[in-house]
């Protein structure tokens, strides 16, 4: 990924960043972002090049922060299913079923298609 740094330092450099209104845990720090715009882009920039701590950061939320439902967004169920394999207590609802994912891009394209046969 360090391939894509300067990209990505362009990119996000015109866009202000702010003290987060809620906590906001970093997938490579395991710590909630703090309030310094500086810092915090440092830290997303750090996103590239460090380990992904999923798990560590869910029993950040369970603890420290008393979660107790987790949304996973986006296709698959892969995290989901981790955090089902560690405990039965934690709950996640998956926002893309694995089993409707064809439905979930097809639908869209037969509505499409179907309004331009009856105009």
């Amino acid at each position: 990924m360090r391939v894509i740094h300067d990209e990505l330092e362009a990119f996000i450099a015109p866009i202000p960043f702010h003290a987060p209104q809620i906590p906001v845990i970093s997938n490579t720090t395991m710590a909630p972002y703090p309030s310094d715009p500086g810092e915090i882009r440092r830290i997303v920039m750090a996103h590239l090049e460090s380990p992904v701590h999923w798990m560590n950061n869910v029993q950040t939320l369970w603890n420290d922060y008393g979660v107790r439902l987790f949304v996973e967004v986006g296709p698959g169920d892969i995290m989901s299913n981790l955090i089902a394999t560690r405990s039965l207590t934690r709950q996640c609802i998956q926002t893309c079923l694995p089993g409707a994912e064809s439905l979930t891009c097809r639908q869209p394209l037969l509505s499409f298609s179907c309004k331009g046969i009856y105009r």
